[in-house]
Order: structure tokens, then sequence, then C-alpha cells
């Protein structure tokens, strides 16, 4: 049913990020995004030993924080199309991410924390250029989420990897 429901969800996600972004963009965006999760999750494990995490959830997860984030930068951006539509656009993509949590929760051997932290990579990852021009509003939110993606990896990367003492402990209270 996992595997189902990453092939109906790459389907319908990645055609409509990689319409906008186009496929270099898009392929990037979701090996990053899964990236993110999966040392996101890596970090927040809480076994004592070092587990690695592998599966589509975590950049899929990322591609739906992408078209969150895309949806609210771009909300002005947007503005061709009538607010109802908007809004319409925007209570689709809550919906699709509740009902994917939904059918997610209780099913053992999911990495709800490769969940989360692909959803904040693709969230910030939203700030990358998109045809839409905006305002100075929106390009200052893009350069807060794009840094907001190299302060995740970033310490994620010093936690996990170089085994900075007291941050794992912090991400795992015992």
């Amino acid at each position: 049913m996992h595997i189902f429901g990453n092939v109906i969800t790459t389907l319908v996600l990645v055609s409509r990020v990689e319409y906008t972004y186009r496929p270099l963009w898009t392929i990037l965006i979701y090996v990053l995004s899964g990236i993110a999760g999966n040392i996101f999750a890596a970090v927040c494990s809480t076994s004592p030993y070092a587990s690695v995490n592998v599966g589509a959830s975590t950049a899929l997860y990322g591609m739906m924080g992408l078209l969150v984030g895309y949806t609210v930068i771009n909300w002005r951006g947007l503005s061709f199309l009538p607010v109802a539509m908007r809004l319409k656009l925007l209570i689709t993509l809550l919906l699709i991410i509740g009902l994917a949590v939904i059918f997610t929760l209780g099913q053992k051997n999911i990495s709800y924390f490769g969940h989360l932290g692909g959803f904040l990579g693709g969230l910030w990852l939203s700030g990358l250029p998109t045809p839409i021009l905006n305002g100075k509003q929106e390009k200052i939110i893009r350069g807060v989420f794009i840094g907001l993606f190299v302060v995740q990896m970033l310490i994620c990367f010093l936690v996990f990897y170089l085994g900075i003492p007291g941050l794992k402990e912090i991400a795992n209270p015992v």
C-alpha cells in the first residue's frame, strides 16, 4: 500500500512541479529534499545506532512542501487566477498532505522524521527561482527559504556526521 501511494503521489505531484520548475530543477529538488529528509531522520533517530533510511517518501513530502512554499511565495504572482481558484489550490495541497499523513499513521517502518525533514527541505527549496516575476517581498522570502535549507542541512550534517558532542543528545534526549 505504501509503495502504491508513493507511485500515485509521484504521478500527481511531480508532474505539477515539473511543469513549473522544468525537468532539471525538478530532479535536483527531488533529490535534495530526499537527502534532507533522510539526514533529518538519521539525526532525530532515537536508536543508539546510526540509522540510514531509504525510500521515496522523504522526496515526495519534499514535493508537497515545495508546492506549499511555491503557492505562498507566489500568492500575488498568481493574481491572474481568481482568489477562489488560489484558495482552492491551497486547500487541495493541504488536503493531499493531510491524507498522506493519515494514511501513514500507525504503520510500521515509516520514517515520520524523514517525512518531516523532506517536507521542510522542499518548503525551503521553494525559494528557488520560478518563471513568475515577483516583487521585492517575494525575493526576500525566497532568500530566507534558501538560507533555511542551507541551515537545516548544515545542522544535520554537523550533528550526525561530525558527531559534535552535545548536539546529538539534544536531538535524541534519553
